[in-house]
């Protein structure tokens, strides 16, 4: 049995770096301390913070694999230099990981009902984003599927019904759409209809229209120690052009910073 689990945790000592490619580390730190926020500021024991952040990071890192493994085609025009479309890793080994993290996310949470279902739900919307006969990606809808599942969705499992959920959602609902600049190319071969290839330029239209429903949000709730946010937001389609070392462009970059300032700002 020994021997079994060590033949099994080969490749990924082997190959970590590849593996944590695959996940985006950037975008699983800032969730796991997003959720954490949230959970101090909603005053959870310490111990669901801290379970129920962790769950929702590893259900963040699945749904960044499975997407790459679902993207491997478009990889291969837009970012060739990934794990898979270089093949230092196969997709037999993605799958395998990325199930692992799934199991992992579902394990985290498995003391509570509650929980357990709303992140069960929450790996479902990240797996059935990339993967068909839904493939949400591919829709131009999708930037409210991403609103629902990155956005309210985890506020709400935390909070309840509250005004901050509404205001999350609107913030990913402008902004989510960061990670699509530069790949306009492979995704319009492939079939994938973004704000980006879609509106082209009218896209700073759209980012900048719903940060003035944000700002008008915070606003109506009282939410005044957010005012800061509206500033990061001003920020982000100025950056839209500059690639980054986490892959993606400054302005996706500069998205995540803002979502969990949002939540550090509310502890204020």
């Amino acid at each position: 049995m020994i021997h079994g689990i060590r033949q099994a945790y080969e490749p990924i000592k082997t190959k970590y770096k590849y593996y944590l490619q695959l996940i985006k580390p950037f975008t699983v730190i800032s969730a796991f301390v997003a959720v954490l926020l949230l959970s101090f500021y909603a005053k959870l024991p310490l111990y669901i913070g801290l379970t129920l952040s962790t769950a929702m990071a590893l259900g963040q890192a699945f749904g960044q694999a499975v997407n790459q493994i679902e993207d491997i085609e478009i990889d291969r025009i837009n970012k060739p230099y990934r794990p898979l479309p270089s093949g230092k890793l196969t997709e037999k080994e993605a799958w395998r990981f990325s199930l692992s993290l799934f199991i992992l996310s579902e394990a985290f949470v498995i003391y509570s009902p509650y929980y357990f279902a709303f992140v069960t739900i929450l790996n479902l919307l990240a797996f059935f984003y990339s993967v068909e006969p839904i493939r949400a990606k591919k829709y131009i809808w999708s930037v409210l599927w991403m609103a629902l599942s990155r956005g309210a969705l985890p506020a709400f499992i935390v909070l309840g019904w509250n005004p901050i959920v509404l205001v999350v959602f609107t913030w990913v609902l402008a902004f989510q759409i960061t990670k699509d600049f530069g790949d306009e190319i492979g995704d319009k071969i492939h079939g994938v209809k973004t704000i980006p290839n879609t509106l082209g330029k009218y896209s700073y239209v759209y980012m900048y229209s719903l940060l003035v429903v944000y700002s008008v949000l915070i606003l109506y709730f009282h939410l005044f120690n957010l005012l800061p946010t509206i500033g990061i937001g001003l920020a982000i389609p100025l950056l839209t052009k500059y690639r980054s070392i986490t892959d993606n462009t400054y302005a996706w970059n500069l998205y995540y910073v803002g979502l969990f300032t949002i939540f550090m700002l509310l502890l204020l």
